[in-house]
């Protein structure tokens, strides 16, 4: 158990530590923008685009994540996206409308990770807890059984 809060304190503290941020040393805790492609780009809007090969139909969101994994996804909005050189383009309210109906927010992109890594990692931390209760169960039962086998000797 010991070991366990041990691991859960320098997690956090590495996740807070300001100079990790200086030195660009990967962050526990990321948050910004993010981008998530939904379906290709329709052919009456590859001539106003810079890229129309990379460029999708997506949306820009604000995101809140932990070993960059999606905790929260908040703010998000219909837009033309490029994950390769990370742009993004508005639409008018009425296209917005028109392809927010034909491309739901339901149906955007993302990895295994970015989706189920948050309940992966909640699974772990329960699964750490239960492992560690149970072996200082087993060290306190064994500790009991020794001090009596003492005693009676």
């Amino acid at each position: 158990m010991r070991h366990f809060l041990l691991l859960l304190v320098a997690m956090l503290a590495l996740g807070w530590s300001g100079s990790a941020l200086a030195a660009k040393a990967p962050m526990i805790f990321n948050t910004g923008d993010e981008m998530f492609e939904v379906a290709d780009l329709p052919e009456s809007f590859k001539a106003g685009v810079d890229d129309p090969v990379n460029t999708k139909v997506g949306y820009f969101c604000q995101h809140f994540g932990i070993f960059w994994a999606d905790v929260w996804t908040w703010d998000c909005k219909i837009a033309l996206v490029n994950q390769e050189a990370s742009t993004y383009y508005d639409l008018p309210d009425e296209l917005a409308t028109e392809l927010g109906s034909k491309y739901p927010l339901s149906d955007i992109k993302r990895s295994f990770w970015n989706r189920f890594g948050i309940w992966l990692m909640l699974a772990g931390l329960v699964g750490l807890y239960i492992y560690g209760r149970r072996n200082s169960r087993d060290d306190d039962e064994d500790t009991e059984d020794g001090e009596t086998a003492e005693a009676k000797a």
